[in-house]
């Protein structure tokens, strides 16, 4: 099978199509043949050499895919260890694949296991996050960011959410976020303040930490 070979060089990506055996898979099992897989910064600091898999598993980058499951062709989703970036994959059958959404295609579908389920996680599951509730998610224009702004939109919270990068402002107001802040230019717990008052904000969903906390906790 195919699989994408990534180094970097002189501060580049140089990605090349590679051939490695097919995956046989293990007891509790399925082969996947993949449609799509996912680009997250596990695969940069994978191959920057600071994240590697862990033991016994595939070198191959890439941590979700799409695809259909050999022999049945059923479609699914799937989140791995790794190997996501090659033409099939061995996926343990519980816990790790899920059918893919109907009406979805499979492309789009490949980027709901890392993502979207890390956001439903922390907010739904962990934050129990409700309508009429206030969320500020921070570095929004993230894969993580954009899926918790779009699943606080949907599930009828206000959004407030954050870059340090100006023209990822308008990305921020395209996933649905009530409000964007470009913390190049103002304090972000100010200008929550400002069009929200104080004490608004119920949920926090914050991937950078340190920094961030004390205008969190305010």
């Amino acid at each position: 099978m195919k699989f994408l070979e990534v180094t970097e060089r002189d501060g580049r990506y140089v990605a090349r199509l590679s051939e490695a055996p097919e995956p046989k898979p293990e007891a509790g099992e399925v082969l996947v043949r993949v449609a799509a897989s996912g680009v997250n910064r596990a695969d940069l600091s994978q191959i920057a050499g600071h994240y590697p898999p862990p033991p016994g598993e595939s070198p191959i980058p890439g941590v979700e895919i799409s695809g259909t499951v050999a022999g049945t062709g059923r479609p699914v989703c799937a989140l791995l260890a790794g190997g996501g970036h090659a033409e099939a994959v061995a996926v343990p059958g519980e816990g790790q694949i899920f059918p893919a959404p109907a009406g979805m295609s499979l492309v789009h579908a490949a980027a709901i296991p890392e993502a979207f389920l890390t956001a439903f996680v922390n907010l739904v599951v962990e934050a129990a996050l409700r309508e009429g509730e206030a969320l500020l998610v921070h570095a929004g224009a993230s894969g993580v960011g954009l899926a918790a702004i779009a699943l606080g939109h949907l599930l009828g919270a206000r959004v407030a959410a954050t870059t340090r990068t100006p023209e990822k402002v308008p990305a921020l107001r395209q996933a649905g976020a009530d409000l964007a802040i470009d913390t190049s230019s103002e304090d972000f717990a100010d200008a929550v303040e400002k069009h929200w008052g104080a004490c608004a904000v119920g949920v926090v969903l914050d991937p950078v930490g340190a920094a961030t906390l004390p205008g969190d906790l305010r």
